[in-house]
């Protein structure tokens, strides 16, 4: 179940990654005819659509790990976990694969100029680095599940479950901050005072702006 979770994560970063592709397409097509106030707000709804994709899979996946713990200990149905070579080598070149994919997504933030992509470059990068973490907990938990089946069984579906609920408690925050771009939500009252002050002293139209409009009574 562990490395089933880390399965289904990767697998939806393609389906999601399509997703992400074409709302960036979408946004860099100018049309200010049908489009006048720009298309800034399809960013959060394309992010908001790969954070759903991401927690209905997960949640699927929680299903399936408690049903498991369940028919363990009520009815004595301990699962029989086998982990051949194959399937190692394959997770360990995934989580060396995420860890390429993640470097090069910050890399690449770091280097944008555009403000419209940092979004979905930030959900990107943030997804492979829980690729990475998840992935290296699941190798872990399949291992010692398989090696103590009679004592430690329940550990698959156990670690299965809490990368799961991080993975909706992760996007769920990512979600919920795309919502309050979309409302319009106010920044900080500190930050807006920050941002205040910094242009009141350091911006000359600011800061001569009385004695324009004196010079212009006059």
């Amino acid at each position: 179940m562990a490395a089933l979770a880390s399965t289904i994560d990767s697998f939806l970063d393609i389906s999601s990654g399509i997703v992400l592709f074409f709302t960036s397409k979408f946004m860099a097509k100018l049309d200010l005819y049908n489009y006048p106030q720009g298309k800034s707000r399809v960013e959060p709804i394309g992010v908001m659509m790969f954070s759903c994709l991401m927690s209905v899979a997960s949640l699927q996946v929680v299903v399936e790990a408690v049903k498991i713990l369940s028919r363990g200990v009520f009815e004595n149905e301990i699962p029989v976990l086998v982990l051949d070579k194959v399937t190692i080598v394959l997770m360990v070149l995934v989580v060396g694969w995420k860890a390429f994919l993640y470097i090069l997504c910050y890399f690449v933030q770091s280097k944008s100029t555009s403000a419209q992509s940092n979004a979905l470059l930030e959900a990107y990068t943030q997804d492979h680095l829980n690729d990475v973490f998840s992935n290296i907990i699941s190798i872990l938990a399949l291992y010692i599940s398989s090696i103590h089946t009679s004592s430690l069984w329940f550990l698959d579906s156990t670690v299965a479950i809490l990368i799961s609920l991080f993975i909706v408690w992760t996007w769920g925050s990512t979600a919920m901050e795309q919502i309050f771009l979309l409302i319009g939500k106010s920044a900080d009252p500190e930050f807006l005072t920050i941002l205040t002050a910094l242009a009141q002293y350091h911006s000359p139209q600011v800061f001569f702006y009385p004695f324009y409009t004196f010079l212009s009574i006059i």
